[in-house]
């Protein structure tokens, strides 16, 4: 059995289109024809994720690069709530 971690469910159906090729090839190279194939989706992509607010965006951007607060403030910018 292969398994796959895959983090959404497009990747899912894009796994699903080309099954059949992969495990073919993988059978082939391997020289293992019981070979199967298990995609699976975890768990914390699944959630639904929510619309977040102009602030909640700026914060999150600015955890992955600080300077975005800076450069907020040199332009003066304002977020509203």
């Amino acid at each position: 059995v292969v398994a796959i971690t895959l983090e959404s469910t497009i990747q899912e159906r894009t796994i699903a289109t080309v099954q059949d090729m992969l495990m073919e090839f993988l059978r082939a190279q391997l020289k293992n024809y019981t070979l199967t194939l298990q995609p699976e989706v975890t768990e914390e992509k699944r959630e639904v994720k929510q619309s977040l607010s102009s602030a909640e965006r700026l914060e999150m951007m600015a955890k992955k690069n600080p300077n975005l607060i800076e450069l907020t403030k040199k332009l003066g910018l304002e977020l509203k709530s």
